[in-house]
């Protein structure tokens, strides 16, 4: 580590022990090793650095060894009159979400895409994340973009969040 001693590195480097000044009186409720003066080790710049490391490694050790489960999501396709339907359901979140964007982008072709969300049962921002980008690239490429059917977790959502006028799913009552 740059800075570091070999020693340090190594946690082998020993710091003396810190005694409070003959001015300051002791108080009784000081309870703080440094402050105390019967302690033999210091954490040291290096050391501390070294230990920040070793846990930063170990919850990357963590997060790389967590998968997803492949069953929070069911996204299935079929061509309907020109247009391409991806049927979609279980949860949208942001594990699930970037799944659904691959799913649609490697199917955008001539016809529309219609996304059929009314088996989701979770819909987070990511899911909604998920709808404004396809709905960006789908109009970057020149295809239609809608949605079929939605869940009551999708309508709710979108009312939420102002979308459910950008957004209408078959069936939304047409208002004037």
């Amino acid at each position: 580590m740059p800075g570091c001693s070999p020693a340090a590195v190594a946690g082998q480097e020993r710091t003396t022990p810190v005694s409070r000044s003959s001015r300051a009186p002791a108080r009784r409720n000081d309870r703080h090793p440094a402050r105390r003066g019967d302690h033999t080790r210091l954490a040291t710049p290096c050391a501390v650095r070294r230990a920040y490391s070793e846990l930063v490694e170990a919850v990357r050790d963590v997060v790389d060894a967590v998968e997803p489960p492949d069953d929070q999501v069911s996204l299935t396709a079929d061509e309907s009159r020109g247009a391409t339907v991806v049927h979609v359901a279980g949860e949208l979140d942001m594990v699930t979400a970037p799944q659904l964007e691959e799913y649609v982008r490697a199917r955008i072709g001539g016809g529309a895409v219609v996304l059929d969300l009314a088996g989701v049962t979770f819909f987070g921002s990511a899911g909604v994340i998920a709808l404004i980008t396809l709905n960006s690239e789908c109009a970057r490429q020149r295809v239609a973009f809608r949605l079929s059917e939605c869940s009551a977790a999708v309508r709710r959502t979108l009312e939420l969040t102002g979308l459910d006028t950008y957004f209408r799913c078959a069936g939304d009552a047409e208002t004037g």
